[in-house]
């Protein structure tokens, strides 16, 4: 008798888990600060190891909408690039986005900007520094976000640069908001 009581009373004890937030004091208690808009931010296709276009939301810490759609017939991840630059992009990319490892990609890309003997591309530069800013807004750190968005606009690009930098203009304007 006492067994199915108890099974009973477990069910109908909330689950406090944040990566529901099925509650308004648990969005409280783990949600991050709004920093930017709510607006889901494009994804560029070329650093993603799949081959799908779309866009991301995250309503909650740990829960991530993906909404795409494939923009080719060979759906296998490919290989990392070989170049310092591209490939620390991608790492930190895949570290921020897919892992939701803030602090590990946050470490890939000053470690590959801080290198002495090597320099990425303008188009490299302003990719790394924008995802370095999403990715302190993300972390809370307003200030160092500002100083990188900030450096990511001073870096110069040619006609052909800003063709290659596709959405990463339109990302830096929807984070410097």
């Amino acid at each position: 008798m006492g067994g199915g009581r108890r099974k009973e009373a477990l069910r109908s004890r909330p689950v406090l888990s944040h990566s529901t937030c099925e509650n308004a004091r648990e969005r409280r208690e783990f949600s991050p600060l709004k920093v930017s808009g709510t607006r889901p931010r494009p994804m560029d296709a070329r650093r993603h190891a799949r081959a799908a276009t779309g866009r991301r939301g995250t309503p909650c810490p740990s829960n991530t909408i993906r909404i795409g759609q494939p923009i080719s017939e060979d759906q296998n991840h490919r290989p990392a690039p070989k170049e310092t630059f591209a490939r620390a992009l991608h790492m930190a990319d895949l570290f921020a986005d897919s892992k939701q490892d803030l602090p590990g990609a946050a470490k890939i890309i000053d470690r590959v900007l801080g290198l002495p003997d090597e320099h990425p591309t303008p188009v490299q530069k302003l990719r790394l520094l924008v995802l370095r800013g999403d990715i302190a807004q993300r972390m809370g750190d307003v200030e160092e976000a500002g100083v990188l968005l900030e450096e990511a606009t001073a870096v110069r690009l040619g006609p052909e640069e800003r063709e290659a930098a596709t959405d990463t203009p339109t990302r830096l304007a929807d984070l410097r908001d």
